[in-house]
């Protein structure tokens, strides 16, 4: 396990249940007051109207992706699923990595965010202050759509974190999670893993080298 980061790092794949996201009512703003709304909405028996307040974040411009992953999350809780051009479009991609005994954590999204969350405890975060690491994001994007045109979603609830020495590949679309697990020496070794991870390493050192200068 990862020292601290259990928290942040189950925000990541934006599928938190619809009964608990928002996690508190206390958030207020676009996109906020939606997600809120439509889990009012569901619970008290108003399935259209929670789905329509959805749909509704999941087609708006210029919102953080991970919002988009949870609009889509509750949809297909409640039965609704993405448009077949909707259902591969890559939201996000989150690498796991061994560092025995713990893990190395990487998120990056389609918005140019993302995340490191180190082993030993050390968090990076980059909210796209600038354009200095689109192009690794962008590496790694690629090289997901790329797992993403050959595999399909998994279909069930996210497993917990992989065991020990073994790394998982992560894909985050509309039509759910995609992923890819298998021992870590295999995995950098495997055609479509591989590149991914290579692309995420890359990234990770851009986010570390950042994060260093400010000190």
């Amino acid at each position: 396990m990862f020292s601290g980061h259990r928290p942040l790092y189950d925000l990541l794949f934006g599928d938190v249940p619809m009964d608990r996201w928002p996690p508190d009512d206390r958030r207020t703003g676009p996109v906020w007051d939606e997600f809120l709304d439509a889990r009012r909405r569901w619970a008290q028996g108003d399935q259209f109207g929670a789905t329509t307040l959805w749909k509704h974040v999941a087609a708006m411009k210029d919102i953080e992706a991970r919002h988009i992953a949870q609009a889509w999350n509750c949809l297909r809780l409640a039965g609704v699923e993405p448009p077949p051009a909707e259902a591969r479009r890559l939201l996000g991609v989150v690498l796991e990595v061994p560092v025995n005994p713990a893990l190395d954590i990487l998120a990056c999204y389609e918005d140019g965010s993302a995340y490191y969350l180190n082993h030993a405890g050390r968090a990076v975060i980059w909210s796209r202050p600038d354009a200095r690491l689109d192009p690794a994001i962008a590496a790694v994007m690629a090289a997901a759509r790329e797992v993403v045109a050959k595999t399909g979603p998994w279909g069930k609830p996210r497993l917990d974190l992989p065991p020990t020495g073994h790394a998982r590949v992560n894909m985050i679309t509309p039509g759910g999670l995609h992923f890819g697990q298998a021992p870590s020496d295999a995995l950098f070794k495997d055609p479509m893993g591989g590149p991914l991870l290579a692309a995420g390493a890359a990234l990770m050192q851009g986010m570390i080298a950042i994060d260093t200068a400010k000190e």
